[in-house]
């Protein structure tokens, strides 16, 4: 049992249910991000550990929201909101 009383099966239930509707909003995205995304987990995730690499994006986004990062070279496009 976590804190919440419930399962450990229903908890990793919901976990899976919900990688998967995160899976599905990729679909969503433009697929080019998706793809450099994707290389650059794969390129550092065995060194990093996907926790890290979770927690690095998690923090880009919240900063985001307060001020939107430029790229090298690029201009921002906006900020983004979080409906955590």
């Amino acid at each position: 049992m976590f804190k919440n009383d419930k399962p450990v099966e229903q908890v990793m239930a919901e976990m899976d249910a919900a990688a998967g509707v995160a899976e599905d909003e990729l679909q969503n995205i433009d697929q080019d991000t998706v793809d450099k995304m994707a290389t650059w987990w794969l390129k550092n995730y065995m060194k990093a550990g996907h926790k890290r690499l979770g927690r690095v994006l998690v923090q880009w986004a919240k900063d985001m929201t307060k001020s939107p990062p430029k790229g090298k070279g690029e201009e921002s496009h906006g900020t983004i909101v979080l409906d955590l």
